[in-house]
């Protein structure tokens, strides 16, 4: 999916790519996420959904095999929050076409859960069929949920990859049968159909999909490669310097490229980092204000950089102790 608004501002339609015209949309003003800037992702905007944010795609009209794709980072995990919600099918002499939401929502331990309404041999409705998922989200991390739907067996299968997991996905989480058909109809994000409209997880989503079959795990692969690939930084091990910084004059400053370099999905890749730390060891030589080194005295200092699963980098910057200066004489000074 794609949203090309600037951030900060609020979105009414977030585009379905693969042209098939399933937007989801927020028709009320009052009510729609929020394209925010994040720097947990490669890719560094999201939307933004409060409790009362709702987008849904209500020209979904299919009954079938599936396969529910989400990045998303959940920030809330009270009982009942609504992460995603479409309808169960059940079709019979008397409940033609009766459609009943089926949601992933949060249980009353935080962990998400899978709830939909059982429908009796007559067409009524006969309580509430609700599995675990076994997965507790990890608030303020993002993680890809993937959920299988086979329709003919009404099999559901889980599996879930958090950030920076690169693992291949190998076995389902979970896997349990329902009483109905799943039926995918007014697809909704955030949005609460049975209890309240006011009952969204606070979350940020980066991008979801749904795909008219059951994924196989090879699939399923292919599409976390593209994810990890496209959303998150490697697992870096070691870092190095993209710009020279051995020596600096006195007075000046510079601004170190520190490049992280690790594993991403078994090949070694490089990503220039943006929030390793950098710090001097030796301050009255070489200050540090903002990640910018200056020169505030002549000799040698000692400057670490540090990021996190990484091997501290150590760097000798040298301050040469003559400098030519304008003066009257032109002559160096030390």
């Amino acid at each position: 999916d794609d949203c090309s608004e600037n951030v900060g501002d609020k979105v009414a339609k977030w585009n379905d790519k693969s042209g098939n015209g399933n937007d989801l949309l927020t028709v009320s003003s009052t009510r729609r996420p929020r394209m925010i800037e994040t720097d947990k992702l490669k890719t560094t905007k999201a939307l933004h959904f409060a409790k009362n944010n709702y987008m849904v795609a209500n020209e979904i009209d299919y009954c079938g095999d599936a396969t529910l794709v989400m990045y998303y980072c959940q920030q809330s995990n009270a009982e009942g929050d609504t992460i995603f919600s479409s309808h169960a099918y059940e079709k019979n002499s008397v409940a033609e076409k009766s459609k009943i939401p089926f949601k992933i929502t949060t249980d009353s331990n935080g962990m998400l859960s899978f709830d939909m309404q059982n429908i009796a041999e007559d067409g009524t409705q006969d309580g509430v069929f609700s599995k675990s998922l076994n997965i507790t989200p990890s608030v303020d991390d993002y993680m890809a949920l993937y959920i299988t739907f086979e329709a003919k067996s009404n099999t559901v299968r889980v599996y879930v990859k958090p950030v920076n997991d690169h693992s291949a996905i190998e076995e389902p989480i979970t896997e349990f049968t329902t009483n109905n058909k799943l039926y995918w109809s007014d697809v909704a994000y955030n949005l609460n159909y049975s209890i309240s409209e006011i009952k969204g997880v606070i979350a940020d989503y980066a991008e979801s999909i749904i795909y008219k079959k059951a994924l196989t795990i090879n699939e399923l692969n292919q599409v976390n490669e593209y994810l990890k690939l496209k959303y998150e930084y490697p697992v870096v091990k070691s870092l190095k310097l993209k710009n020279d910084i051995s020596e600096i004059k006195y007075g000046e400053s510079v601004t170190p490229e520190v490049i992280g370099i690790g594993n991403m999905m078994g090949s070694v890749s490089e990503y220039l980092l943006n929030n390793a730390v950098i710090t001097s060891l030796n301050n009255n030589i070489v200050k540090v204000d903002n990640g910018v080194l200056t020169a505030v005295n002549y000799g040698t200092a000692l400057i670490k950089i540090t990021y996190a699963g990484a091997d501290d980098l150590i760097i000798s910057v040298r301050v040469p102790s003559l400098q030519m200066i304008e003066s009257n004489i032109d002559t160096p000074v030390p």
